[in-house]
């Protein structure tokens, strides 16, 4: 039985306005890892390099018939026409979303905020930083403002991902393999250094070739930082990468007088 009291009660609450229903974030799911260059040979016909620079990176590769193939990667990211061949060596997290290349210094150019710099020149950390730390040393808050978690090793894997996508594109582009043999360019490295780079570096391009395949030709309208964890950790925890597709360092003195 319900009472008369009870009764008004009922119609009272029956007039208060409703509440705004709020709106549940997207939930961005993962897609799976794109794992075939594990099980695909590589194109020996063609052999590029790497340069992972401080400002800008660079990548070119030789025929097996020892003829030049560039790779335009400025062309490929979107930056300016004077810029054809190297990409930016910049992240920048905004949004939500991590930025890569041209477009990374072009949103951090847009928000104008003198506090919220972008990840640049990744390669003084492994030239200069705490090599023993990347995987553990958290990148500054100003740098990451979002809730996900970013070391800056995890930061430097994104980056050589999207490089490595660059290169693959421009050498399909040209009717070549995307699994291409590849050497990288390295400073002059003390002894000990260079032990130690060079060993997270090749694991680090290795795993790239899976990521960049991942997110192939999605970094221009930046990579959501949810995806971006999600990716890395899957990556990370799979363990298997393509080393076979990562040969050995090059002096970055010995490639430039070979270039000459």
């Amino acid at each position: 039985v319900i009472t008369d009291q009870e009764v008004c009660a009922l119609r009272k609450l029956a007039d208060l306005p409703q509440e705004p229903a709020v709106a549940k974030p997207a939930v961005i799911t993962a897609p799976a890892l794109q794992l075939s260059s594990l099980e695909s040979k590589a194109d020996e016909d063609t052999l590029v390099c790497l340069d992972f620079g401080t400002a800008f990176s660079k990548a070119a590769a030789t025929s097996d018939e020892d003829n030049l193939i560039e790779i335009g990667l400025g062309k490929i990211a979107g930056e300016s026409a004077a810029l054809p061949f190297p990409v930016s060596s910049t992240l920048y997290i905004a949004n939500d979303r991590i930025w890569f290349g041209p477009q990374a210094i072009e949103k951090n150019q847009t928000d104008n905020d003198p506090n919220h710099p972008c990840f640049d020149s990744p390669k003084q950390e492994m030239s200069q930083g705490d090599l023993a730390g990347l995987k553990t040393q958290l990148v500054d808050k100003s740098i990451n403002p979002t809730s996900e978690q970013f070391t800056k090793g995890d930061l430097i894997q994104l980056y050589l991902a999207y490089l490595t996508d660059l290169t693959n594109r421009s050498l399909k582009e040209q009717g070549r393999s995307g699994l291409a043999p590849r050497r990288f360019a390295r400073p002059c490295w003390s002894s000990d250094r260079a032990k130690m780079a060079n060993k997270a570096f090749r694991e680090m391009l290795a795993k790239g070739q899976i990521i960049g395949d991942t997110l192939e030709n999605s970094w221009a309208a930046g990579v959501p930082v949810s995806l971006a964890r999600k990716i890395l950790d899957q990556a990370s925890n799979h363990g298997h990468y393509p080393d076979h597709l990562i040969k050995h360092d090059v002096m970055e003195a010995t490639a430039a007088a070979s270039g000459a």
